[in-house]
This record gives C-alpha cells, sequence and structure tokens, in this order.
C-alpha cells in the first residue's frame, strides 16, 4: 500500500508535464523573491515598485521600451531596434484591452516555456517510445540554469515554443503550420528564419541514413515555405520605412559590442571577463559541445543538429560571450542527449539535477539582485 502511494506520488508530480512545470516555477520564483531579502543588493539594483519588478532586468526593459514607446534608434547608443517585433508587439496587444503589461508579458512568457515543454514532450516521443526520456528531457528543460529567462519578460522561451512547434509539425508533414510558425518564428529572433533549412532537410527526409536529395518530393506546398523568410523581409521592410535602414537590427549591435567576427576572436574574448564568467562561459560552452556531439554520436535527427550547428556557429561569432548560457538553453539537442545520458546512467541523472539547480539558483539570485548576469 505504501509502496503504491509512493508510485502515485511520482506520477502526480514527476511525469506530468504541468505539475513540473507549476512546481519549477514556484521554486524559482521563492528564490528570486527570498534572495532579495537577503543578499546584498548589486550596483545595477533598482529599487522594485512591485514583486514583477525584481524581474525586470537587461533586455526586459528594453522589450518593455517597445511597448510603452515603439521602436526608437539614436547612433552610438545602445537601441532596442536590435529587439525582433513579435514578442513585445504582442504584448503589447494584449496589454492594449488589459492594461497589464509586466503581468501580460510574464503570462506569455510561461505560457509559451509550457507549450515548448508540451512539444519537446511530442518531438521526442516521435524517436523513442520509452516515456521516461521525454520526461527526462522536459524536466531538464525546466531546470536548465538559465531557465529564469524563459519565465520573465525575455523572447526565449516563445522563441523555443515556435521552434519545436515546427520541427513537430515538419516531422509530421504538415508544412502549412510550418510555414506559418516559421514566419512567427523569424519574427521573434534575427536566427529564426534560419529554421528553413532544417525544415527543407525534413521536406525532403534528409537523414543519417538518407543524404540525397529527391526532386520528386517537391510538391505545391514547397512554397508555403516561403512564408518564413518572409517574416524577416516583413521586419526589414518596417526598419526601411522607419529608419532608412533594412538591416538596422544587424548594426546597431555593435553598440551592445557585438560584430560579426571568426570563432577564435570570440573565445579569444574570454579573457576579458572576471574569472567567475570565464569558467561559467567556458562551462556551458564544453558542456554543450559535449551533449551535441553526444547527439551526433545517438544520431539524433539531422535536421535538429542542423539547426544547433548553425545557430552555434552565430552565437560563437560575435564578438563577444555574454548571453551565451541563456543563448544555449534553446539548443534543444542538448535535452535530448542529458535524457538519453541520464537514463542510462544514474549518476549522470543525478549530477545533472544537482548541477543545474545549483547554478540556476545562484545565476537568479545574481541577476535578481542587480549584479551582471547574462
Amino acid at each position: 500500500m505504501k509502496q503504491l502511494y509512493k508510485e502515485r506520488l511520482k506520477k502526480l508530480f514527476l511525469n506530468d508535464i504541468f505539475s513540473l512545470f507549476i512546481i519549477t516555477r514556484v521554486i524559482l520564483f521563492l528564490i528570486a523573491y527570498f534572495s532579495t531579502l537577503v543578499i546584498i543588493k548589486g550596483s545595477m539594483y533598482g529599487l522594485p515598485h512591485s514583486f514583477l519588478d525584481i524581474f525586470l532586468r537587461w533586455d526586459a526593459q528594453f522589450y518593455m521600451s517597445i511597448v510603452y514607446e515603439g521602436y526608437t534608434y539614436m547612433p552610438g547608443r545602445v537601441s532596442n531596434v536590435v529587439y525582433f517585433p513579435l514578442y513585445p508587439y504582442l504584448i503589447k496587444a494584449i496589454y492594449f484591452f488589459t492594461g497589464y503589461a509586466r503581468i501580460v508579458g510574464h503570462v506569455i512568457s510561461n505560457l509559451a516555456l509550457l507549450l515548448a515543454a508540451v512539444y519537446l514532450y511530442k518531438l521526442i516521443k516521435l524517436d523513442y517510445e520509452d516515456d521516461e526520456i521525454s520526461m527526462k528531457a522536459v524536466f531538464y528543460l525546466f531546470i536548465y540554469p538559465t531557465n529564469i529567462f524563459f519565465s520573465i519578460i525575455y523572447a526565449d522561451s516563445l522563441f523555443l515554443f515556435f521552434t519545436l512547434a515546427c520541427f513537430y509539425y515538419a516531422r509530421k508533414k504538415n508544412f502549412l503550420y510550418v510555414s506559418i510558425l516559421g514566419f512567427l518564428l523569424a519574427l521573434t529572433k534575427n536566427l529564426g528564419v534560419f529554421i528553413i533549412f532544417p525544415v527543407l532537410i525534413e521536406y525532403f527526409d534528409i537523414n543519417f541514413g538518407n543524404i540525397k536529395i529527391s526532386l520528386n518530393k517537391i510538391k505545391e506546398d514547397i512554397f508555403y515555405l516561403l512564408l518564413i523568410p518572409a517574416g524577416l523581409i516583413l521586419h526589414m521592410l518596417f526598419l526601411y520605412i522607419k529608419f532608412n535602414d533594412p538591416l538596422l537590427f544587424a548594426h546597431a549591435q555593435k553598440e551592445f559590442g557585438r560584430v560579426f567576427t571568426t570563432i577564435t576572436t570570440t573565445l579569444n574574448s574570454i579573457n576579458n571577463y572576471p574569472i567567475f564568467y570565464q569558467y561559467l562561459f567556458a562551462g556551458f560552452l564544453f558542456f554543450a559541445i559535449f551533449m551535441l556531439a553526444y547527439a551526433f554520436y545517438k544520431k539524433v535527427r539531422l535536421s535538429y543538429l542542423v539547426f544547433s550547428l548553425i545557430s552555434m556557429y552565430i552565437y560563437l561569432s560575435a564578438n563577444i560571450l555574454e548571453s551565451i548560457p541563456r543563448y544555449f538553453a534553446l539548443l534543444f539537442p542538448i535535452y535530448i542527449s542529458m535524457a538519453l545520458l541520464g537514463k542510462k546512467y544514474k549518476i549522470l541523472d543525478y549530477f545533472f539535477i544537482i548541477a543545474s539547480i545549483s547554478l540556476m539558483t545562484i545565476i537568479t539570485i545574481l541577476l535578481i539582485n542587480g549584479y551582471w548576469m547574462v
């Protein structure tokens, strides 16, 4: 009877996506709140007027400036034009009817995270019948060290949701849905448009065992895929009309220290950071490389790896390593590799859980209390 009770509890709290979501969000927000009561504040800490104000850091402030003021640009100064429009305009549209922009932003981010988890589960189930693998991947997603950024006013969770949904419907050969989601993805972050390459891989059924492109597979639905670059083109048209520069989202990055350069140059910039961040960036980089290499070894879907490698190349060609830990959270094959390893080796499962929660706690505390954090 006692064993049956334990099994039911485990099923309720550990094998249910919504339960995992609620539990991890409550823990995360409790860590954030209680840390403000005991941690000495950093130089960038602003006195909050409400509970949600403690989460208004870095990119969140730029997104909210778009919500309230629209896009602005002044040469030589950091500007919100580097951020893509879908997420802040979605907040703005709902805020128009509710009047609570910050609440709306947090609801959108957390709802997107929950949907991302659902699609991660569904995507993995297409290749692995074992439910434990899918649930472990979802759990690792929820406790990833930079997970706080999925639950505050950042576009990361929305981007991850659209990415996973794109892959899921590409696997299901529903390219109308893929194109609509890809259009939205291209309006969420500058990397979104690159989803077209792995989508084409799925369209032509290219995988490790089949690298040939068969033109016989081309049907009318391939024209749907033109919607994906149309998202980027639409935003570029807006920037051209408003600022006379369709690539301003890229050009304005230099004010943040981001310019396109070699990977070697970016990696060498690690010496410009304090020792804590050197270890942090190097640790995340090595971990991501190892997990993607393991995914390649296990022949995880080729399209997933192509998208991850394109993303990683762009991340590592930006001249600076800031935000690298957060960006790597969007490389979902990492969660698949972690789940495969965690299921096979119990000690690695414990290591992933302890290390992830520990780093998640540290990063959350630093972010919330006004210390520089990616």
